[in-house]
């Protein structure tokens, strides 16, 4: 199982074949359907090539069967920005980047939720978020991340 994973990633990163990988991941989920690996790199052919609700439905398989940790709050991100940008469903979008948020504390979904809040002139929500932003920053950027801050 192992090999036709490493043949996906070679198929996509080296030949720029997806076709292959497509199918060299889809065999190794015939035998586990749970590989976070594998319904990962699919998630990413199926964003490459545009498949957005097939991207989305992939990653949330793969979270669905993915530990708690940073691999699946990037899944989660991922599939937030998706159901945002792309598949127009703000609310799914909020859970998802909202789950990004409290399970990796991802800054990335925590600054498309800062979007979210802004867009919505919701004033309460982006404060609340703006704390936890000012709260999850290093030291050493709090500087840089307080001249960008728009009052």
């Amino acid at each position: 199982m192992l090999f036709r994973s490493e043949i996906a990633n070679v198929a996509q990163g080296h030949l720029m074949d997806a076709d292959l990988a497509v199918s060299a991941l889809n065999d190794v989920l015939a035998v586990d359907a749970h590989h976070m690996g594998a319904l990962t790199v699919l998630s990413r052919l199926y964003e490459q090539s545009g498949e957005w609700q097939q991207c989305a439905t992939t990653l949330g398989q793969a979270i669905g069967h993915g530990e708690a940790g940073p691999a699946r709050a990037e899944a989660w991100r991922r599939l937030g920005l998706i159901q945002l940008e792309r598949l127009d469903q703000a609310a799914e979008a909020r859970s998802s980047l909202q789950q990004a948020l409290d399970e990796g504390q991802d800054l990335l979904a925590l600054e498309a939720l800062l979007r979210l809040a802004r867009e919505s002139s919701d004033e309460g929500e982006e404060l609340r978020l703006l704390e936890l932003q000012a709260s999850l920053t290093p030291p050493d950027r709090k500087s840089t991340r307080l001249n960008s801050v728009t009052l």
